[in-house]
Formats: structure tokens, C-alpha cells, sequence
């Protein structure tokens, strides 16, 4: 994983957070931000029951990002409190190296500050610098309206959609497929 150096920033209201790389010491704060986030979020994939990482097991995985240079798991942070996450994988095939992809969650109450503006502006500098990574993607729920503004507004064009890829209740939902090429 890429470290970042760690960011001093403040939200709209004018309350200070950093941006900062994740690390193995994080593991429980991890842990504790998703299963909220999960409970709180009609939009994100995974539910909080399906969510049960040890913290051996959540260690793991950060250490498993931390070791490889061409993936980046970063956080927003109030102190020691995690309020947002992002993390990018590239394609760990040969052919597919210059791409990958990317998932990032900001906190309900801290919603709508610039934090999530901020973790994607994070990435995008970062694999804009980055030799290998040409082009970023996403997935994002067709009815996350506040999601894709901030993504059109950082010039991730719609490559396609996936037709009912969720359902939850039966009721389904597409799945905007969202692209930004840093690099031609």
C-alpha cells in the first residue's frame, strides 16, 4: 500500500480531521467504523451481519494492502475516531495492473462536510502520481444521487450499469459502473 503523508484538514462547519494512511494499529478502530457505517448506510453492499472480522483478520488484510504499492487504504480521523474510509486495489493481473478500484465510506453525522470530497481528491492525486495506475473505477448505487454529484464533479464519466445488481427487501437497484482516467 502507498502511504500517504497524513493531511490536516477541516469540515465545512470548521472542526479539524486528518487524512491518513491505515495501518496495522487501526485494525480495532477499522472494525468499529464499518459495523456502524453498515447499520447506518442503505447503500452500501455488504450488511453489518455479514461483516465479522477478527481483529487478527482485520490486521491482516490492512497489512495485506500495506505491503503491496499499487493499493491505498487511507481514513478520515477526528482524533483517534475513524469518520471515513477509502481503499483502491488494482487489478492484480498483468494486463489489468493500470486499473482498479475503489470503495469509501464516510460516517452519517459527518456527511455532507467535504471529507468524502476530500478522500477522493486524496486518490485521485495519489494515483494520478502513481506509475502503473491509469484509470480509476467504481461502483455506486444508481439511487446514491450524493454520491455520483461528487463523482461528476471530480469527472468520473458513467462506462455502463449493472441492471438490478442489488436487491435488498425485493426490491432491486442498479449499479452505476463510474470510470476517471488519470492518465491517457
Amino acid at each position: 500500500m502507498a502511504h500517504i503523508p497524513k493531511q490536516h484538514h477541516y469540515m465545512k462547519d470548521g472542526t479539524p480531521y486528518t487524512i491518513e494512511t491505515v495501518t496495522e494499529k487501526d485494525g480495532m478502530n477499522v472494525i468499529r467504523y464499518v459495523k456502524q457505517t453498515l447499520l447506518e448506510s442503505t447503500y452500501l453492499v455488504t450488511t453489518a451481519k455479514e461483516y465479522r472480522p477478527t481483529m487478527k483478520q482485520q490486521c491482516n488484510h490492512i497489512n495485506n494492502i500495506y505491503a503491496n504499492p499499487n493499493k491505498l487504504m487511507i481514513c478520515a480521523k477526528m482524533g483517534q475516531t475513524i469518520i471515513g474510509t477509502l481503499d483502491f486495489h488494482n487489478g492484480n493481473k498483468h494486463k489489468t495492473k493500470h486499473t482498479g478500484s475503489f470503495g469509501m465510506s464516510v460516517a452519517k453525522r459527518y456527511q455532507g462536510q467535504g471529507i468524502g470530497k476530500v478522500l477522493l481528491k486524496t486518490l485521485i492525486d495519489w494515483a494520478s502520481s502513481h506509475p502503473l495506475i491509469e484509470k480509476v473505477d467504481l461502483e455506486v448505487m444508481r439511487n446514491n444521487d450524493q454520491a455520483i454529484s461528487l463523482y461528476k464533479k471530480n469527472d468520473f464519466i458513467t462506462e455502463g450499469v449493472r441492471k438490478h445488481a442489488i436487491k435488498v427487501n425485493n426490491e432491486y437497484y442498479d449499479l452505476l459502473l463510474m470510470t476517471k482516467y488519470v492518465r491517457s
